[in-house]
């Protein structure tokens, strides 16, 4: 932040030194190849800049889901790193329903009573408000919670291997446990995974979601999804 800040004042300093004709007293002028060696070593420096920004917003893109090297747990993974990292956008949900089968997808819709043609990027942030908002039990997946209650941060354990059917399709149980001593269990998740034809990459079909936390009752598996965005 500091380093744009600063680029963005040098910026604006070249601009009010150069003058209208190209040919001022300001640091394009002629008579400075000095100043005129200066700023093309800027210049530079920015271009480098730039592309190593961008070349880590590629990294950073190709390794999310939905992703065809990505195996089940490792998938997972990414949906929750995705949700928890990502508060303050809706990035998150977003990846969320890119990575999910036309059924989950309607869901998501479904579960801010959205029309089917509403912009994904809306839908997305209306998932985030929903989720974010007071004692939703959702909320512990964007980390909603854990900051209001001043808790602490939970960890996702998978108990068991997936559960492949051999047909393009697998479960996943994952367990979110508090990071504390005590390592509690808090929720267990159910993922219903089902490859996409074009290229294999695991998509979510359904969540079952059972919470053990006292302020939430039991869950009843996948229908509580919808009914906790209400």
């Amino acid at each position: 932040i500091v380093w744009r800040k600063i680029e963005r004042e040098r910026l604006c300093n070249l601009s009010m030194h150069f003058s209208e004709d190209g040919h001022g007293d300001g640091i394009f002028s002629r008579s400075s190849p000095e100043s005129f060696d200066s700023n093309n070593l800027f210049m530079e420096r920015f271009k480098r800049r730039l592309h190593d920004v961008q070349s880590h917003k590629l990294k950073k893109e190709f390794v999310l889901p939905p992703n065809p090297f990505l195996e089940p747990v490792g998938f997972v993974k990414e949906i929750l790193s995705a949700l928890r990292y990502s508060p303050s956008s809706n990035e998150g949900f977003r990846i969320l329903m890119r990575s999910s089968t036309e059924e989950f997808h309607k869901t998501l819709y479904k579960a801010v009573s959205a029309p089917l043609e509403t912009p994904e990027d809306k839908v997305a942030s209306a998932l985030l408000r929903a989720v974010s908002s007071s004692n939703n039990q959702f909320g512990i997946l964007v980390g909603y919670e854990s900051v209001r209650c001043n808790l602490e941060d939970f960890e996702s354990i998978f108990p068991m291997d997936p559960l492949d059917y051999g047909d393009g399709t697998c479960w996943v149980e994952c367990q979110l446990r508090n990071k504390g001593s005590e390592n509690k269990l808090l929720v267990t998740t159910g993922w219903s995974l089902q490859k996409r034809s074009s290229d294999g990459a695991w998509l979510i079909n359904s969540i079952d979601w059972q919470d053990f936390r006292d302020k939430f009752r039991p869950g009843i598996g996948r229908e509580e999804w919808d009914r906790s965005f209400g």
